[in-house]
């Protein structure tokens, strides 16, 4: 009985350690709300006539993007983030904040819980390691 239980333990282990896996592939790689495309500004504009039409605060000179409210330019990834949280350096991607309204008005974030969830499956393999 004792080597029945040891055997279903190490395959919720292996599941739970797979679907880790994959979701650190899927946040490595997800777009985390970087500024589209269509809001870069053309190259052959000049930053007085940019300043004519914008406010300073609102241009990236980094990228050269017209920035929306709450978004940041992130020194690692050299991008403007929507609503900018943090550089995560584990999964080497960016993660923007969370709105409350998130799942109705799909603003901003596209990866928020995907992270948490990443974090609290790194904590249950941490436990699980130590149980074995």
């Amino acid at each position: 009985m004792e080597w029945q239980f040891q055997i279903e333990f190490v395959i919720a282990y292996g599941i739970v350690q797979a679907i880790t896996v994959l979701i650190f592939v899927y946040l490595s790689f997800s777009n985390p709300g970087f500024l589209k495309s269509k809001l870069k500004i053309k190259a052959t504009e000049s930053l007085l006539q940019l300043l004519k039409e914008w406010e300073c605060f609102e241009i990236c000179p980094e990228c050269i993007v017209v920035k929306v409210s709450r978004s940041r330019h992130c020194d690692f990834c050299n991008n403007c983030v929507k609503v900018y949280d943090h550089h995560c350096p584990w999964i080497d991607n960016c993660v923007a904040i969370l709105f409350v309204l998130y799942i109705y008005i799909k603003i901003g974030s596209e990866n928020h819980c995907t992270f948490y969830l990443f974090v609290f499956l790194i904590s249950v393999n941490i436990s699980l390691s130590f149980a074995l």
